[in-house]
């Protein structure tokens, strides 16, 4: 149909019929027994709340079907609480196929494959140790489809396709810099935590064939993506006849890069490389997020508070010729 409104240039009271994709779909009850059904809406500007108030027994089928859906939407947006929210009179469930659907995607700014290719690159040209090489190369080939598609999360930071090999790769470059300064660092250890810091999201989330994190696996739910990486790790190790030392270190990078139990980590970093991982994993999200905050406000202008940050406003100063805002 030709795709012509787009979420970031919505304002209270437009009417509606466009190609979105709908995320995170639940019917829920309101307190005076009526059901409706809410979720996100999205296309590749940004991404909004909904709720349709008259439910159909389609409604319900899709619902139960999917969690996420490429659809033509019919309806009306509206402000609530400050903020623009779509009200939804009719949805039609489209072919994923349809040209407009790259419209309603949010993508790496980077192809997935190029990004593939520059942390195999890293691998083979400045990791020395053959057992880092090893597993590395056993992850990355097993899975290289899945991390061609999977989003580093299901919202917040690199939700998006391929989002985490764009999160992985910013870490990577960030930590061959650092690692020029801190001489004393492991870079092969250093290198290989970053690079399989996250890999078991790829069996923590749930992902659907155009790469929106629909759900957690019932794994990911009960242990979460760092005691499955530690696990799966334990078991690939002993296959491939790791070094029980170099296991043991990046088990604990694994397990201690979200730092607290508040963040799911059993153990904080107890030596350097382990404590350089978890600080690069929280930059490259915190600045993921303030990027994605001021992306679309004037400088000289605070954005909305953003709940990753503390529930602070991040405010777009003038900086004539920074490419920090740049996508």
């Amino acid at each position: 149909m030709g795709k012509t409104i787009f979420i970031k240039d919505l304002t209270p009271n437009e009417n509606i019929d466009d190609v979105f994709i709908l995320t995170n779909i639940e019917i829920r009850q309101s307190r005076n027994g009526n059901y409706f059904m809410q979720g996100g809406i999205q296309d590749n500007s940004g991404n909004l709340g909904f709720k349709k108030w008259d439910i159909t027994d389609m409604d319900r089928r899709l619902c139960k079907e999917n969690k996420a859906l490429f659809a033509r939407v019919i309806g009306k947006s509206q402000e609530f609480n400050g903020n623009v929210q779509v009200i939804v009179d009719d949805m039609i469930k489209l072919d994923p196929g349809d040209e407009d659907m790259a419209l309603c995607l949010k993508m790496s700014p980077v192809m997935p494959k190029t990004l593939y290719d520059f942390i195999m690159r890293v691998v083979d040209e400045k990791i020395s140790d053959e057992d880092y090489k090893k597993i590395i190369k056993y992850f990355y080939e097993k899975d290289r489809d899945k991390l061609l598609l999977y989003p580093a999360a299901k919202q917040f930071h690199h939700a998006e396709v391929g989002g985490l090999l764009h999160h992985t790769s910013r870490m990577l470059q960030a930590a061959i810099a650092i690692s020029d300064v801190y001489k004393d660092l492991s870079k092969d250890l250093l290198f290989t935590g970053v690079i399989l810091h996250d890999i078991e999201k790829l069996r923590e989330l749930e992902v659907n064939s155009i790469g929106i994190a629909e759900d957690y696996t019932k794994e990911g739910k009960m242990l979460g993506h760092l005691v499955m990486g530690a696990i799966e790790l334990d078991k690939i190790a002993v296959k491939l006849e790791i070094d029980e030392e170099k296991k043991l270190l990046l088990e604990h990078m694994m397990i201690s890069h979200h730092y607290t139990p508040e963040f799911g980590s059993p153990r904080r970093p107890l030596f350097p490389e382990a404590e350089v991982l978890h600080h690069l994993d929280d930059m490259d999200a915190k600045l993921y997020d303030m990027r994605e905050a001021i992306s679309d406000i004037p400088e000289g202008e605070f954005s909305d508070k953003v709940w990753t940050l503390g529930n602070q406003q991040v405010y777009k100063h003038f900086k004539p010729g920074s490419k920090f805002y740049e996508k």
